[in-house]
């Protein structure tokens, strides 16, 4: 059973957010989607989803099937999780050849940057790596938003505005369950490093083992629960990144 979430997609100018607050309704997931699942979706007026098409610096071979499942009757937005480890010049690379090979036209994606384990402990460093990836990017034509929220970001880049102003897809959560999904508007969101505006908003998660039926219950203004596919912060490794293994949360 795949998980559905709670995304409020900004869809005004920044200029403009002060009097127009806006709002569509979206879902993540890293399972794969069935289209018999996006039906009762639509149906319930979801409009955003949100797939991984990229993983620890490989393909996501899931998310990049589910990015072709819900491109025809969605706004599909692709997350990516980098291996710092790996040349980010290549990472970008790779997903723009893999793209372009399925004849999918990238325009935009999200860089993750959250769980600090797995991300070095030298904020210059990562801060060093980001801005590679987002030079690489822009290089190519693709835009990069950031997947974060306020404190990965500073634990992970010391709060770094070296970036030009982008897009942020945030989350914020006073738990886990329905009863702690956050209200449907951006009331908690405020600029940190590079992000002036135009947020995503995350704002429900479901705890471990915990199913969610996607349909009509997750409907405007009763968002249904989703896995959270980021871990809260902790402090960094004493060298290098922190490897994936057994009980390590899910990027």
């Amino acid at each position: 059973m795949w998980k559905v979430g709670l995304l409020l997609l900004s869809i005004c100018a920044l200029a403009k957010c002060a009097d127009d607050n806006r709002f569509e309704l979206g879902f993540e997931t890293t399972d794969e989607i069935k289209k018999e699942n996006l039906k009762c979706l639509k149906d319930a007026d979801y409009k955003v989803v949100g797939v991984r098409i990229y993983n620890n610096g490989e393909h996501d071979e899931t998310g990049l099937k589910n990015m072709e499942t819900a491109s025809e009757n969605f706004t599909v937005q692709a997350l990516v999780v980098p291996n710092i480890s790996k040349a980010a010049a290549v990472q970008v690379t790779d997903i723009v050849k893999r793209g372009r090979r399925n004849k999918q036209a990238l325009q935009k994606i999200f860089l993750k940057i959250t769980d600090p384990l797995c991300w070095w402990q030298e904020q210059e460093r990562n801060v060093a790596f980001i801005n590679l990836f987002v030079k690489t990017a822009q290089s190519l034509k693709l835009k990069v938003g950031f997947y974060t929220n306020w404190y990965d970001y500073k634990v992970i880049t010391g709060n770094s505005a070296r970036f030009s102003p982008t897009e942020v897809w945030y989350w914020k959560t006073l738990g886990v369950g329905d009863d702690a999904k956050g209200e449907t508007n951006f009331d908690d969101f405020y600029p940190f490093g590079p992000i002036k505006g135009h947020p995503t908003r995350l704002g429900s998660r479901a705890g471990p083992g915990r199913k969610s039926r996607p349909g009509p219950r997750a409907g405007r203004g009763r968002p249904g629960p989703a896995r959270f596919n980021f871990s809260s912060a902790r402090p960094g490794p004493a060298r290098g990144p922190a490897r994936a293994g057994p009980g390590r949360p899910e990027n």
